[in-house]
């Protein structure tokens, strides 16, 4: 038996909300067919791997002395990496063989969450048993909004936290997504498209939205014994107001059992989208 009722029980109701997606991208498969030309032994046994981000720090003439995994990047650097690619030293290297090895270093920056890198063998002589591997992780470029008609772009943009050049972190982007969609009145799905300069990625964050705003009446039996079971309801939601993203919502909500034990309850909320996302 209920006595009393909170405020969650007379609170204004919200609209059904969807959750959104960030663009997943697959693992990388060896490649199908024929392996022909791709038994070519580069070196009779590798001795050494060297990791760099960037052109300039490949150095043509080759790389001597090394033993072991070499790289700049903290990530290349843990132990979870350093166990994924220590069986392949100390054995022959093909043409085949290096596509394995760039296959696994593609999929291991996805597995950490870095969806977008470019993984090559750059043209090198192959010293002592050393090969020099590029691995770019792609910057994000532009940040554009697409299918919004209720919401104004830039406030939606402004909450992906990611800027120009930024390398681009798929955990952050689900955080971000999720953010989007905790307002009911629009879905946001974040997909990924070529930059317009090198090494960039641009998010492109695809809005469905419809009037951020909306009335509704309901009818229940949640009520109490003292003044009645069935209740009604009356309210409203606005998703957008004064084009902020602030949510206001009101309810009156009623239940009557006798003229001396009925209820009479009126219900607001107020949300602001503030930037530490509380």
């Amino acid at each position: 038996m209920q006595f009393g009722q909170g405020f969650q029980d007379i609170a204004p109701s919200l609209p059904a909300s969807k959750a959104g997606t960030v663009q997943t991208i697959p693992k990388v498969e060896p490649p199908a067919g024929s392996s022909r030309g791709r038994e070519s032994i580069i070196t009779a046994e590798l001795k050494g791997l060297v990791f760099v981000e960037s052109e300039e720090q490949i150095k043509v003439d080759g790389v001597a002395g090394v033993t072991g995994i070499i790289s700049s990047s903290d990530l290349l650097q843990k132990a979870e990496f350093l166990g994924k690619m220590q069986p392949f030293l100390g054995k022959p290297v093909t043409l085949g063989g290096l596509d394995e090895i760039t296959k696994e270093v593609i999929n291991y920056f996805r597995e950490q969450g870095f969806p977008v890198v470019n993984v090559i063998v750059p043209q090198q002589n192959v010293k002592d048993g050393v090969i020099q591997i590029l691995a770019i992780e792609a910057r994000v470029g532009r940040v554009k909004v697409e299918g919004a008609r209720w919401f104004r772009p830039e406030n939606i943009r402004e909450q992906v936290k990611l800027r120009e050049g930024d390398k681009i972190d798929a955990n952050q982007l689900e955080d971000d997504v999720s953010w989007l969609n905790t307002n009911p009145f629009r879905t946001s799905d974040l997909v990924f498209e070529p930059g317009e300069k090198d090494g960039t990625t641009d998010l492109v964050i695809k809005t469905q939205d419809r009037l951020p705003f909306r009335v509704y009446t309901t009818f229940d039996d949640y009520g109490i014994d003292l003044t009645g079971k069935n209740r009604q309801s009356l309210g409203f939601n606005v998703g957008n107001l004064f084009s902020l993203d602030h949510q206001a919502g009101f309810q009156y909500t009623t239940a009557w059992k006798d003229i001396f034990n009925s209820m009479n309850a009126y219900s607001g909320s107020y949300t602001i989208p503030f930037p530490w996302r509380n």
